[in-house]
C-alpha cells in the first residue's frame, strides 16, 4: 500500500492534512502520482517569484516599492484567509447537512417500523408507507421538523393506511373507511 500525505496551515492557523492512499502496489520504473496543485497553491508558488522580479525590474532608489510590495503580499494573504475560512464553512455545513439528514432518516425510519412492527399488511399498503412515504417523512422532517403539524399529519397518514389496510367487520369501521 502506497500513501501521499500533505500537511498544511492556514493563514487561520488551522491545519488540513490530505491523505490520498492507493493498495496497489508500485511498478518498477513507474512515475509516482501526480497530485494537481490548486490554483492557491500555484498563486502563492508564484508569488515570490513575481515579487523578486518586480524588485529586480522596478527598484531604483525608491523604498515605495517595498510598501507597495507588501501591501500586495497582505492583500494576498487576506484574500487566502477569506477563502480559507469560506472553505472551512462549506465543509461544517455540509457535515452538519449530513448529520441532520442522518438523524431525519433515523427519525423516519424508527416511525414507520414501529408502526409496521408486527402487522400484516397487503404488499401495496406496506409499500407505500415504506418508500414514498418514508422519504416524505425524511423530507418534512429536514422541512419542518418533527414538532410540526405537517410531521404528525404524515405520521397520522401512516396510521391511516394501517387502519384502513386491515380487515372489517363492523359498519362503523366501513362508514369511517368512507370518511378517509
Amino acid at each position: 500500500m502506497s500513501a501521499i500525505r500533505s500537511s498544511a496551515r492556514s493563514s487561520s492557523g488551522a491545519t488540513s492534512t490530505i491523505q490520498l492512499t492507493s493498495s496497489k502496489k508500485p511498478r518498477k520504473n513507474q512515475p509516482a502520482p501526480v497530485i494537481a496543485a490548486s490554483p492557491v497553491r500555484q498563486d502563492l508558488r508564484g508569488l515570490p517569484g513575481r515579487l523578486m522580479q518586480r524588485v529586480t525590474t522596478e527598484y531604483a532608489d525608491d523604498l515605495q516599492l517595498f510598501s507597495a510590495l507588501e501591501a500586495e503580499f497582505e492583500a494576498f494573504l487576506e484574500k487566502q484567509k477569506k477563502q480559507s475560512e469560506a472553505a472551512e464553512q462549506r465543509a461544517t455545513d455540509a457535515a452538519l447537512g449530513r448529520e441532520k439528514l442522518a438523524q431525519a432518516r433515523r427519525a423516519a425510519t424508527g416511525i414507520v417500523s414501529t408502526r409496521l412492527a408486527r402487522r400484516e399488511l397487503p404488499t401495496l399498503a406496506r409499500e407505500i408507507v415504506l418508500s414514498p412515504w418514508t422519504n416524505f417523512l425524511v423530507l418534512t422532517h429536514l422541512r419542518q421538523g418533527p414538532d410540526s403539524t405537517e410531521w404528525k399529519s404524515a405520521v397520522n397518514f401512516i396510521d391511516a393506511v394501517i387502519w384502513a389496510s386491515l380487515p372489517k367487520t363492523q359498519q362503523k369501521d366501513f362508514e369511517r373507511l368512507r370518511t378517509l
